[in-house]
């Protein structure tokens, strides 16, 4: 009886180690997806703003041209 535990004792230990080996062997794998589609990706350069003091004025300046002419 006490064999038979032992077996099936050693049994579930050898499948805990099967297990975390996968566990081990798939974070590997998902750690190496990850640094390649890191590596992969392109960096796009930031558009300068649009926004700036100059177009803000023009903008204002046809809008104003755009009211004098309706009126």
């Amino acid at each position: 009886h006490m064999t038979e535990q032992q077996k099936v004792q050693k049994l579930r230990e050898e499948q805990r180690a099967q297990e975390t080996e996968k566990r081990r062997i798939g974070r590997r794998r998902q750690n190496e997806i990850m640094a390649r589609i890191n590596a992969a990706t392109i960096q796009i350069p930031k558009p300068p703003p649009s926004h700036t003091i100059k177009a803000i004025e023009a903008k204002n300046l046809l809008k104003k041209k755009r009211e004098a002419e309706v009126t």
